[in-house]
């Protein structure tokens, strides 16, 4: 059995405007961590997967939200925040990339916390 983690880059650099959310996202990689240790000492065959988009992304409902937030937190327009979004990636390319490590056999000693940038994991 597969239980998959979907954090946000907030779990690596914060997010100064929303609280405890970064906090959460980091929390959730901690959980993968210890559930997969504690699966590999029991052995019950479940696999644990935490990955984090590493930008906001636009087109998504956290994006559309947040994205205009931090531009005006930020005191610049959203054309230009935008532009600073490097490395950035889709929706697509996160669920792609998810899809694919899903679906890899696990690795010995591999890790199981991903971030996912337009560049892969």
């Amino acid at each position: 059995m597969l239980i998959i983690f979907i954090a946000r880059g907030a779990a690596l650099f914060g997010s100064p405007i929303s609280g405890g959310y970064a906090g959460s996202k980091r929390t959730q990689r901690f959980l993968a961590n210890y559930a997969q240790e504690a699966s590999n000492r029991l052995n019950p065959g479940l696999r644990f997967l935490a990955f984090a988009s590493l930008r906001l992304m636009e087109g998504t409902g956290v994006g559309e939200v947040v994205i205009p937030a931090y531009a005006a937190y930020s005191g610049i327009s959203e054309t230009d925040f935008k532009a600073r979004m490097r490395l950035a990636q889709s929706k697509e390319e996160v669920a792609e990339h998810v899809v694919s490590m899903a679906n890899r056999p696990p690795q010995l000693d591999e890790a199981n916390a991903w971030f996912i940038t337009q560049k892969g994991y």
